[in-house]
């Protein structure tokens, strides 16, 4: 099932920059599409100096829908954007090392594969010193939650339409409830965090919300659905805690938990089923 949506998402992203419309609306200046274990896609997008990563989780199928998909959402900042002052000291440290240190591509071609293709002159100069993406040797050095920035679902039915739901918070937020000191492999110490700061600090809603309206934008085009009807729940977030050595989590007042779904179908008439999701059933709907 995996695979039946990655060869559909590929055939999307191929037809999205074969045609400047659609590209436009998804926001996107370039795409990467990788795979190890799974699939992944790295998105450029035109508003942020940063890369996207959209790594498909898995698939399923699902009564009244061909399948239902799952996907993370990261962000790797560039380093002067704002975002990256949200980063833990950790994710810092592994955004400045050479995991993303991406050799230079020869013949001046895609330098994010570090091939050569008889592209126009300029086409990548912009990513010449740097893709901003992680090399693929040292992608998986990376821990899963690194970089994290919300859920993203799709559930299809053909000839009928879908659903595109984004599960995410305002902030993603660490705090240290204990003085400790991060150290190196060697033993050595790196920093020391003290009782009470914040260590991470990371935009969700913000951060993946330009991903999720370009996608929904663009997904409508490609499958010409005409109706969109979209939705918001809010609910009370949580935060982090770390003592150095456990992570636990706590309700926050001040963080918001939102899922944002649109319904895209082909005519009025048509109805799509429900997407269960047992978190909405903490939250409220807005009117």
């Amino acid at each position: 099932m995996s695979m039946q949506v990655a060869g559909m998402m590929n055939h999307f992203w191929l037809v999205l920059f074969s045609e400047d419309a659609l590209r436009q609306a998804a926001g996107l200046r370039y795409i990467s599409h990788m795979i190890d274990d799974r699939p992944y896609w790295y998105l450029w997008h035109a508003a942020h100096a940063g890369v996207y990563e959209l790594d498909l989780l898995g698939a399923q199928a699902m009564d009244g829908y061909d399948w239902l998909a799952e996907f993370v959402v990261k962000y790797y900042p560039d380093k002067d954007e704002p975002w990256y002052e949200g980063l833990s000291f950790l994710e810092k440290l592994c955004r400045a090392s050479y995991v993303f240190q991406t050799p230079p591509s020869a013949g001046g071609g895609c330098p994010c594969h570090s091939l050569s293709h008889n592209h126009e002159e300029q086409r990548f100069a912009d990513l010449a010193e740097s893709t901003g993406a992680p090399s693929y040797a040292g992608r998986d050095i990376i821990p899963p939650d690194f970089f994290y920035a919300g859920h993203l679902y799709i559930a299809f039915k053909d000839t009928i339409g879908s659903v595109i739901r984004l599960k995410t918070q305002t902030s993603w937020q660490v705090a240290v409830t204990q003085n400790h000191t991060i150290r190196n492999g060697d033993g050595q110490p790196l920093t020391s965090l003290k009782k009470g700061a914040l260590d991470r600090n990371y935009s969700g809603f913000a951060i993946s919300n330009s991903i999720y309206q370009g996608l929904v934008k663009s997904w409508s085009s490609f499958h010409q659905y005409e109706v969109n009807r979209e939705q918001i729940w809010r609910g009370e977030g949580v935060r982090f805690l770390n003592d150095g050595k456990d992570i636990k989590t706590e309700p926050s007042l001040n963080i918001e938990r939102i899922i944002v779904q649109t319904e895209l179908v082909c005519r009025e008439e048509d109805v799509l089923a429900l997407v269960p999701d047992g978190d909405l059933e903490e939250m409220h709907l807005e009117n």
